[in-house]
């Protein structure tokens, strides 16, 4: 609970609390000490060097205390770093820009010119420490003789996108690379109607609902788009549970299954964008056996098992892949295999390559720059326009391209800033989970003692940027179609 503005929150007890309903204990009690002991009297490597752990925290203790800069050493270490803004200004402040101008002795226009190395694509264990050894700090160092391997393979290997993102010749006469044959090999195994669903989910370290263990899957939200073979767009169905105190998992899988099983939909390929999809029905899967195991399932836990197995790649034993009769198509794997656009320096996360599509693309702007979406006579949508518009207009002018359409949606929480929840991430690889929004939307709902407007905003908003999602997967697929086709 919170006592108003400015004022710290506290818990209140549910009445009849007692530490036999808690269940077992959170915390054990297990000596550190030595190890204490240990790290207090020896040396701590730190980015610039070592030295002894009590001198170092002195001294950074004292550097904060009199609000003094430590001197920037810049590395690899820069690559994760958390203070990063991709166009920082007088708004928008960039730790990282800091440090490397300082670092460097250049400006910030030279570093946005010069590329820091740390954004290298994908980089395999300790390619980066060698280039800085070998090269220094920037892409624009970097030799043709850096890169053994060009193209080989299904599509653009991880060294070949490396490659583009260091030498790649962009103009009008090419703004990017789109390997059509990749995409007519996958193409030509799809079957209609098309299916794209994204999916939300948490693990919460301190389960919502009795019975569950540690970082249990709650799987909470899903958004279906169908695109039928005459191009017919509609957002066909979604499911979100942010009631407190209940674990919606069971029914999440039920209403999928109604929604990809029903006459007329019970065929045709499903896509999603990266394992997760994947990750979260195989998690599902497990947590029904384990329950039928134990005398706990529901009454129709084989059908929902059977279901899931339908759907997923999975690994029995070691080496042994099952693959499900209907199984996913991954959309991120093709984007890394087909597709390459400057803008994206080599990732293949969906909000990285939606704006770079929605840039390149004329068949895009031709159809979304209109406010068809959700108008009455328009492309299906559940929860669009906004605020009484006709309809939603995704492709909107900014620049030389367009706008990031997740950028035209509405914060979640206004005390939070949207690119902390989009889970954005200038730097890393693709293995990073965009849904922060969602799962801390979700963790505020079962935790706070929230009013019934919050709560409703928060699931509009939470429907809203969910069919953005598998929006984004159909605008994507539409854009490589229609490229393939030229």
């Amino acid at each position: 609970m919170n006592n108003g503005d400015n004022q710290r929150s506290w818990a209140v007890t549910v009445p009849g609390t007692n530490l036999s309903s808690v269940g077992n204990p959170l915390l054990k009690s297990v000596d550190v000490s030595s190890f204490v002991d240990q790290i207090i009297s020896g040396t701590i490597h730190f980015p610039g060097g070592e030295g002894f752990f009590k001198a170092a925290a002195v001294d950074w203790a004292n550097a904060y205390a009199e609000k003094k800069r430590i001197k920037a050493v810049v590395g690899k270490h820069c690559r994760t770093c958390e203070f990063y803004s991709a166009n920082p200004d007088a708004q928008h402040k960039s730790g990282f820009h800091e440090c490397w101008a300082e670092a460097t002795h250049v400006s910030y226009a030279d570093i946005q010119k010069n590329r820091p190395i740390t954004e290298l694509y994908y980089p395999v264990k300790g390619q980066i420490d060698k280039l800085i050894k070998s090269r220094g700090l920037w892409l624009s160092t970097l030799e043709e003789e850096d890169f053994e391997e060009t193209k080989a393979g299904q599509g653009m290997s991880r060294a070949y996108r490396q490659y583009l993102q260091v030498f790649g010749e962009w103009g009008q006469a090419k703004p990017f690379e789109f390997d059509k044959a990749v995409w007519h090999q996958a193409a030509a195994e799809f079957t209609f109607p098309l299916h794209f669903i994204d999916f939300e989910g948490s693990r919460p370290a301190l389960p919502f609902v009795s019975g569950k263990r540690p970082y249990s899957q709650v799987a909470f939200q899903f958004s279906h788009h169908v695109l039928d073979a005459n191009g017919t767009v509609t957002h066909a169905n979604e499911f979100l549970d942010l009631s407190p105190g209940i674990d919606p998992s069971i029914d999440f899988l039920r209403a999928l299954k109604k929604a990809l099983c029903t006459p007329g939909q019970e065929k045709g390929t499903v896509f999603m964008w990266s394992h997760y999809e994947n990750t979260m029905l195989n998690g599902l899967r497990a947590d029904l056996l384990e329950l039928k195991a134990i005398g706990k399932a529901p009454s129709d836990a084989d059908e929902l098992i059977k279901f899931a197995e339908s759907l997923t790649t999975r690994k029995v034993g070691k080496e042994t892949v099952v693959r499900g009769v209907r199984t996913m198509v991954d959309l991120n794997v093709l984007a890394g295999q087909c597709f390459f656009h400057p803008d994206t320096k080599g990732r293949t996360s969906i909000k990285v390559i939606l704006p770079a599509v929605m840039k390149s693309s004329e068949w895009l702007r031709s159809v979304y720059s209109q406010p068809v979406y959700g108008a009455p006579n328009g492309i299906s949508s559940k929860n669009f326009p906004i605020d009484g518009a006709q309809g939603m207009t995704w492709w909107v002018a900014d620049g030389d391209g367009a706008k990031n359409p997740y950028d035209l949606l509405p914060p979640i929480f206004a005390d939070i800033e949207q690119s902390e929840l989009v889970g954005e991430d200038a730097v890393a690889g693709d293995d990073i989970r965009e849904g922060g929004a969602a799962t801390t939307a979700y963790a505020r709902m079962q935790f706070e003692d929230v009013t019934d407007l919050l709560r409703e905003s928060t699931r509009k908003a939470l429907l809203r940027y969910c069919e953005l999602d598998t929006l984004a997967m159909v605008m994507i697929y539409q854009t490589w179609n229609a490229w393939a086709k030229d």
